[in-house]
């Protein structure tokens, strides 16, 4: 009744950025097919990470989930502004999971599930919360996870569902509102941010058939 699963990854991902002019107004005089700026990317992402599962009973799973991941990133070159930039990082994040989950049915067709779960998980900023931060430099977020639910089900008859969620962020990656010089969204770290919400649905099979 227990079952473990681990495992470990490891990606590589290269990347070239660059821009060419390939047409002009008119009335001006430009180069065309002239390369205006060029970049290049590296990345590496390596995770190991080990799942464990335990089935106390028929109802019961109860499970817990960790991951060691790290990234290391690096870009330089010349923006399509003009700026020259540099980025050398290296991330390293634990990651740990748990929670429960409980289903019990009867020979009635009554069916009730019930589930919890806290977990922290954490990511880096993008290659353009690095190149276009003009005034502090992005730091990874946070975000602690806190879930319960449940489920009753009557067949195919009556279903209610609800679901109750807590996310707490540290240095959260937020759009600013602003946009660069191409029109893509900027986003900066905040310090502290969350997210509250409940979950509530309902379906029964008389309100289907009418509509």
């Amino acid at each position: 009744n227990i079952q473990l699963i681990s495992g470990l990854s490891l990606n590589h991902y290269n990347g070239q950025h660059y821009g060419r002019v390939v047409g002009v107004g008119q009335n001006e005089i430009v180069d065309v097919d002239v390369e205006y700026y060029k970049g290049k990317s590296d990345k590496i992402d390596g995770m190991a990470y080990s799942k464990m599962e335990w089935t106390p009973s028929g109802d019961w799973l109860i499970y817990t989930d960790l991951q060691v991941r790290g990234v290391y990133y690096w870009t330089a070159g010349k923006d399509n502004d003009g700026r020259t930039y540099l980025v050398n990082e290296y991330f390293l994040f634990f990651n740990p999971k748990g929670g429960f989950r409980y289903l019990h049915s009867d020979i009635k067709g009554q069916q009730i599930s019930l589930f919890g779960s806290i977990g922290k998980s954490s990511k880096e900023p993008n290659r353009s919360d690095f190149v276009d931060a003009f005034v502090k430099k992005p730091v990874p977020e946070e975000l602690v996870d806190i879930e319960l639910g449940g489920k009753y089900a009557l067949g195919s008859l009556l279903q209610i569902e609800l679901n109750a969620y807590m996310m707490n962020y540290k240095n959260q990656l937020v759009l600013t509102g602003e946009l660069n010089d191409v029109g893509a969204p900027l986003r900066t770290n905040v310090d502290k941010s969350f997210r509250r919400g409940v979950e509530f649905d309902i379906a029964h099979q008389i309100f289907k058939k009418l509509s």
